[in-house]
């Protein structure tokens, strides 16, 4: 699987720019739509993916409802979906 994984980074250096910025942005669209509603507020908050700074886990809790720590714990679960959904892209490119 890695040597897969491989050859998907080499063919996306052989690309233009704008086309590779399209795969990454398709790729991490896709993962974050199989995230619940709270998943994906989380990683876009931790991030900054809408537009705005990104977020301590303080912010994210205030804005979810639960602690910092519960944020945390949120987003780390969150990020890990992300990368498996992302595997599973790769895997049909």
């Amino acid at each position: 699987m890695a040597a897969y994984n491989d050859g998907i980074v080499k063919i996306l250096h052989l690309l233009p720019e704008e086309v590779r910025e399209r795969v990454n942005r398709d790729r991490v669209e896709g993962a974050l739509a199989g995230l619940t509603e709270r998943e994906r507020i989380a990683v876009e908050m931790r991030f900054g993916l809408s537009g705005k700074e990104a977020a301590t886990y303080e912010d994210m809790g205030e804005r979810l409802g639960m602690t910092s720590m519960g944020a945390m714990k949120l987003f780390k679960r969150s990020c890990r979906k992300v990368v498996d959904r992302m595997r599973k892209f790769d895997q049909f490119i």
